[in-house]
């Protein structure tokens, strides 16, 4: 991890399979404090890359599908009941990415494709029950049935989709505004990462000095951006479980106005009802 960052610099792309990996030994240590940082930000890392120009992915599909689901999985694991909903999130960003994967198959031979499915079914599965768990069952459903091929297909004949669109899964509101705030954060990554390689160019053609004021302002810059993103990934689950907690009290709710009504129907029917004695007919045999 040291010499890749010295040599390739923190924010690429070898950096961040170092940083996932490392993360890995140390849950395999039970030193989870110390894998989760490493996770996020591997993930943030990979997530800088503009997936949706594939002129630009260069294999960051594949990281960013990976990086989640091992992050969601982390958090599934040792994050507690708090971090559900952040997992869920992320599973969903692997499953979302996955199905663009599974797009460039789709002119391959059925058992090529059946192959690529089955590597990467494990997040759908591990979505649908995490989503079985917090009652989401519509959405449970619809991840498996994006999981099964031959649905998959019928899906794009129906709707006319051309190569390379599949379906998605869609966001709640709170995933949705979670999701754009991540982008904002990609944006800015990225618009650093261009002017850092313009500043850099006017240095070696000697247009700029090196101890230049905007040269020192850049050298800054990565560390706040990183606050920034570290930040709200952090406070992410505080998020999710408090959009938890709205969602459980409204079913309540609903749940007790149901039961309330009905209990007036119930007693509204018993009014107008004659009481009904029950009775038995005996049947006696002949001896």
């Amino acid at each position: 991890l040291a010499i890749k960052e010295k040599a390739l610099g923190g924010d690429h792309p070898s950096t961040a399979t170092s940083l996932n990996n490392l993360a890995g030994l140390y849950e395999s240590m039970g030193r989870f404090a110390d894998a989760l940082p490493l996770l996020r930000r591997a993930l943030r890392i990979v997530s800088v890359s503009d997936v949706t120009d594939r002129s630009r992915e260069h294999g960051a599909i594949e990281h960013l599908a990976k990086m989640s689901a091992n992050l969601a999985g982390f958090l599934d694991k040792h994050g507690g009941e708090a971090a559900t909903d952040e997992a869920i999130f992320y599973y969903k960003l692997s499953v979302n990415t996955r199905q663009r994967l599974r797009a460039g198959a789709k002119g391959l031979d059925q058992a090529t494709r059946d192959s690529l499915t089955r590597q990467l079914a494990d997040p759908y599965y591990e979505l649908a029950k995490l989503l079985v768990r917090r009652g989401r069952l519509a959405e449970s459903e619809r991840v498996l049935f994006l999981l099964k091929e031959s649905e998959l297909h019928g899906y794009l004949r129906r709707n006319g989709a051309a190569a390379g669109e599949l379906a998605a899964l869609s966001w709640t509101p709170t995933e949705e505004a979670y999701q754009r705030a991540l982008d904002e954060v990609a944006r800015l990554w990225r618009a650093f990462e261009q002017k850092r390689a313009e500043v850099l160019e006017r240095v070696r053609q000697g247009r700029l000095a090196r101890d230049a004021a905007e040269v020192l302002a850049l050298e800054a810059e990565p560390s706040q951006l990183d606050n920034r993103t570290g930040n709200l990934m952090n406070d992410a689950v505080t998020h999710f479980t408090e959009a938890s907690r709205k969602l459980w009290e409204a079913r309540q709710q609903g749940f007790e106005l149901t039961r309330t009504a009905l209990a007036d129907k119930l007693a509204e029917i018993a009014k107008h009802t004659p009481a009904v004695t029950a009775g038995c007919n005996l049947i006696q045999h002949a001896d």
